[in-house]
């Protein structure tokens, strides 16, 4: 249940306060170069940590359809639909800000699992041109490990456009995704379109209904 996203979220004292120490931490973590950080937490908080990561950071950004991820949190988690793709959407209007200006490579789910040899070429291409790095690709281990069965569900063209949880902002956000450039030297996050305004009171149900929870006193059998 992440806030709605504001410029200032991250610019507390207590914040500033644990800067210097998440920069250790940061360093303890990422002893050596090149390194990959994939936390989809990161998609809220990396506004908090792009002042300390290194000005040559560049970000991958993976693009699936909204209905194809509220079905995979659904049969993982129990997630429920209408709180997996609010979830989406709020998360995407906390990311796109945060990547502006910064060399984003994009990857379409979809093109990944279909030809993942094509597209780690392409991002292996990418990262070298903006200095990252790396040895000869392990085609054989790229190969095995895109695994297509594990895919539980495929978009149907059209599915978006007659998808009950998918009003006109959702729409237009996914649109906006799927046309974003394979790269970006510099990420243009302009012209993100509103969030939903009910994706407020579903999450303020969710998280008071989380707290109730914490608060019933167990009881023995």
């Amino acid at each position: 249940c992440p806030p709605r996203r504001r410029t200032d979220m991250w610019a507390t004292r207590g914040h500033d306060a644990i800067r210097e120490t998440a920069a250790e931490m940061l360093r303890d973590v990422h002893p050596v170069s090149p390194w990959v950080w994939k936390d989809p937490r990161l998609c809220i908080t990396l506004p908090f940590w792009s002042p300390i990561l290194p000005s040559t950071a560049v970000a991958i950004l993976v693009v699936r359809s909204p209905l194809e991820i509220a079905d995979s949190l659904g049969r993982r988690d129990g997630m429920a639909r209408a709180v997996a793709i609010a979830l989406w959407e709020r998360s995407m209007h906390h990311l796109l800000p945060a990547l502006a200006g910064r060399p984003v490579a994009v990857v379409a789910y979809s093109d990944l699992l279909a030809d993942p040899l094509a597209e780690a070429e392409r991002l292996r291409a990418f990262l070298t041109a903006h200095g990252v790095e790396g040895g000869e690709p392990r085609w054989a281990e790229i190969r095995a490990f895109v695994t297509t069965g594990l895919r539980s569900h495929v978009a149907a063209p059209g599915e978006l456009a007659g998808a009950v949880d998918m009003n006109p902002s959702r729409r237009e956000l996914a649109e906006m995704l799927s046309a974003l450039p394979a790269s970006s030297a510099q990420f243009d996050a302009t012209g993100l379109p509103a969030e939903t305004p009910e994706n407020d009171p579903l999450f303020l149900d969710l998280r008071v209904r989380a707290l109730g929870a914490r608060r019933q006193p167990h009881r023995r059998l």
